[in-house]
């Protein structure tokens, strides 16, 4: 784990000495009316605040004395945490919390040394891909956000994840390491990790060539690194065994509302 921390830390590093800029004295002031914002240069002078008005014409000023600040607020936070007992998503959160805790019009001059963990999950969520095809004999269950799914359970899977704000794709196609595709019924993205995340659910257990092809499938994904209880969680439903509601509500609270960017819980 020290060694993720180390190179994690490293990374960022890396990635503020890109968007550094030439030092220049003073700080950036920002001033709000009713419905316009302008920008000011300040300096102190004798102790005393100096401002000057920054012109439309003159943006890469306000540009430059926003990213030094925010540059050095990075810097800062990066020298505090070597030494310190962090987790990644700990390092993600404190330097999305930089930015996130600027006014819009500032925020809106700076480069920021990584993207957030919103948007992070936003890009991979606007990733197109192809799930599965229905048959034509396949039944119409579709959930409350109009998507079509398998099963009565698995409307209610999605449903309650859809109410949970949780980001998912349903049967996106996963490319093993031996060349296999399968396609897990639901599909999470951890921002922190940039890892997804997998969750089954085997509705006919009762029927034995259904539960043969079901234990081949979670044998297929722990051959491929995913093992149940790390990247890959199941449920399960059929032979007289009713859905476990208390298992599925379980796993939405601990395992994927987390994944949830605190920026993104705050607003939903």
């Amino acid at each position: 784990m020290k060694n993720i921390i180390k190179e994690k830390i490293q990374l960022l590093n890396d990635n503020l000495e890109k968007i550094q800029v030439e030092a220049i004295d003073g700080s950036l002031y920002i001033k709000r009316e009713k419905h316009r914002t302008q920008f000011y240069h300040q300096r102190y002078i004798e102790g005393k605040a100096t401002r000057r008005y920054i012109p439309v014409s003159d943006i890469a000023l306000a540009r430059q004395l926003a990213q030094q600040s925010y540059n050095r607020s990075v810097g800062a936070l990066l020298s505090s945490m070597k030494g310190e007992e962090m987790q990644v998503e700990e390092i993600d959160r404190a330097i999305d919390g930089l930015l996130l805790d600027l006014c819009p019009e500032r925020r809106g001059l700076i480069t920021p040394v990584q993207p957030t963990l919103q948007e992070k999950l936003a890009a991979w969520k606007n990733r197109s891909y192809q799930g599965r095809s229905f048959r034509q004999d396949d039944p119409r269950i579709y959930t409350n956000n109009r998507e079509r799914v398998r099963s009565k359970t698995e409307k209610i899977i999605a449903d309650a994840l859809e109410k949970a704000g949780v980001t998912y794709k349903y049967e996106a196609p996963l490319l093993m390491e031996d060349g296999a595709t399968v396609y897990p019924d639901f599909t999470f993205f951890d921002p922190s990790t940039e890892k997804e995340i997998y969750w089954e659910h085997f509705g006919l257990i009762g029927d034995s060539n259904y539960m043969v092809n079901a234990v081949k499938k979670i044998r297929a994904y722990e051959r491929n690194g995913f093992r149940l209880g790390y990247r890959l969680f199941a449920t399960f439903e059929g032979g007289g065994l009713s859905p476990d509601y208390e298992r599925i509500d379980d796993l939405i609270e601990t395992i994927f509302i987390p994944l949830i960017p605190p920026q993104a819980r705050t607003s939903s």
